[in-house]
């Protein structure tokens, strides 16, 4: 997919709401001079930051795992300040940039291609994904593999430098790609054509954790905390239309070994507005309390954290009523206006994207009360 949301931005955390005259959920997508910035971080210190603008790093000055500190040629100093762990403490005690490079994996049995480059959460592809992709974490290990009888031949390609692509899985019209991301990874798989196949499964193996399902949010969880998230079944077509699937599990052996199935809506698939290829994103990402994540408040769903969700939504979205995205930042930033035609109503119609300071929420009233006096002071 060309546009892809993302969570996060360097030195400020921000929120973007799309506010439709009619009630939609919208994805919050990056904005059009954003295209070239990846969901989380590239590589953190080559992509993000541009190092020739500072003198040097000052490594002595970062006192903590979220912060980058460059030195100018001013004398001043700039600090890059990130949502998560940017850095990582190593088996060793030394502390490391993060990195999600894909790299050749070094294994004896030759089971594994490519592994992530850098990180305290550890990602193995296998050179054939009937192998399972190997996500690992504080002596945790769990496997994530396709049930399917036609990938004897599906061996791993790298696509980019933190993506890869299995090929002809399921069928040989579905292919499934891997991106790297610095709390785990994402799934895509990837639908050329509709060949009938509306159902997809995968066997899980959790390594002693038991996987639950609260109100549709399934996660991993330990002997006293989550160490896991899985994300929520977001699918979408070439045209941009999204439709969301469901998921469901069986188990085969409790806290040992689990099949997920995830289930896209048919009518979707055949519908003649659906344009291919169909992408349908679930993700699995590392779930701790040290990570400051944008969020999303359901009020049908009021004790629910859904902190870990890959995508952020505002507006309503079918029996969780209506979403609003909870985000930190520094400052009021901006308020603009564009304007779309709707499909639906065969009319013009304006939206607003609004970005501005929302420190320390503490109830989805306050949200809104801030959000409704900057539209109006904005646009009177």
């Amino acid at each position: 997919m060309k546009k892809r949301a993302f969570k996060f931005i360097a030195l400020m955390m921000i929120i973007t709401l799309v506010l439709s005259s009619y009630s939609l959920t919208v994805p919050v997508f990056a904005q059009e001079e954003q295209d070239s910035l990846i969901s989380e971080y590239s590589s953190i210190v080559t992509d993000l930051i541009n190092e020739s603008e500072h003198t040097r790093r000052l490594h002595n000055e970062e006192t903590d795992l979220y912060s980058l500190v460059y030195e100018n040629d001013d004398g001043t100093n700039t600090m890059y300040m990130f949502a998560q762990p940017v850095k990582f403490v190593d088996e060793n005690g030394a502390v490391k940039d993060k990195s999600i490079t894909l790299v050749d994996a070094v294994d004896e049995r030759g089971k594994y291609r490519y592994k992530t480059a850098a990180n305290d959460v550890k990602v193995y592809l296998p050179v054939n994904v009937s192998d399972g992709v190997l996500l690992a974490y504080n002596g945790i290990n769990i496997t994530l593999s396709p049930v399917s009888t036609s990938i004897k031949t599906s061996n791993v390609e790298k696509s980019d430098k933190k993506t890869a692509i299995y090929k002809n899985i399921f069928d040989k019209c579905i292919d499934l790609e891997y991106t790297m991301l610095y709390k785990g990874v994402k799934e895509q798989i990837i639908l050329n054509q509709y060949t009938g196949i509306h159902q997809f499964s995968f066997n899980l193996k959790t390594d002693g954790m038991t996987l639950c399902n609260e109100e549709d949010r399934w996660f991993l969880k330990g002997r006293d905390e989550t160490v896991f998230s899985i994300g929520e079944v977001f699918v979408t077509d070439s045209n941009g239309n999204h439709n969301y699937g469901s998921m469901s599990a069986e188990t085969i052996r409790e806290n040992e070994e689990y099949i997920l199935t995830l289930t896209v809506d048919k009518e979707y698939l055949t519908s003649k507005d659906t344009v291919y290829p169909v992408y349908i994103d679930p993700t699995i990402i590392l779930d701790t309390t040290a990570t400051i994540d944008d969020s999303i408040l359901y009020s049908g769903r009021p004790n629910n954290n859904y902190g870990s969700n890959y995508y952020l939504w505002t507006g309503y979205r079918d029996n969780r009523v209506v979403s609003i995205e909870y985000a930190r930042g520094p400052f009021f930033i901006s308020i603009s206006g564009f304007k779309y035609y709707d499909d639906y109503t065969k009319e013009m119609k304006k939206d607003y994207k609004v970005v501005f300071d929302i420190q320390n929420p503490e109830t989805a009233d306050e949200f809104l009360k801030q959000l409704e006096a900057a539209i109006d002071k904005k646009l009177k």
